[in-house]
C-alpha cells in the first residue's frame, strides 16, 4: 500500500501503520491497551483522510489494510483471552464472537461487500 502513495503521504501512513502493529503487542502485558488499539482503529481513517490523499474510498486499498489490521490486533487479543482468562464460560462467547468476525472478515474479501461486516459485525472488541 505505501508504494501506492506519493512520498509525502508515505510517512504519515507508514507512522499509522507502525502504531497499529506495535501497540497492540502489549495486550497480552497489559489488557487495556486494547482501548488504545481500539481508538487507534477508530481514527486512523479520519488522519489519513486530513493528512494525506490515500484513496480512502470503499474500492481503495486502505479497506483491506484496515481491516486486516483489526484482526491482527482482535486476534491478540483473543489470545491473551486464552492466557488469561479463568471463566470458561465468558471465553466461550469470546471465542465465539471473534471466529464470528473472522467468517464475516474473509466473506468481505472474497465478495467484495461492505454488507458482510454487517451481518457479522465485530462484538469481540466490545466483549
Amino acid at each position: 500500500m505505501v508504494a501506492a502513495v506519493p512520498a509525502e503521504d508515505a510517512a504519515v501512513v507508514v507512522v499509522i501503520v507502525a502504531a497499529r502493529l506495535l501497540v497492540p503487542l502489549l495486550i497480552p502485558r497489559f489488557p487495556l491497551v486494547i482501548v488504545a488499539a481500539f481508538l487507534l482503529d477508530a481514527v486512523d481513517n479520519g488522519l489519513l483522510r486530513g493528512l494525506t490523499e490515500v484513496d480512502l474510498s470503499a474500492d481503495g486499498p486502505y479497506q483491506s489494510w484496515d481491516k486486516a489490521l483489526d484482526i491482527y490486533y482482535l486476534s491478540i487479543a483473543y489470545l491473551s483471552t486464552m492466557r488469561n482468562w479463568t471463566s470458561r464460560p465468558a471465553f466461550r462467547i469470546g471465542q465465539f464472537l471473534f471466529y464470528y468476525r473472522l467468517v464475516g472478515n474473509v466473506l468481505f474479501e472474497l465478495l467484495q461487500s461492505r454488507a458482510m461486516l454487517l451481518v457479522f459485525p465485530n462484538t469481540f472488541e466490545f466483549f
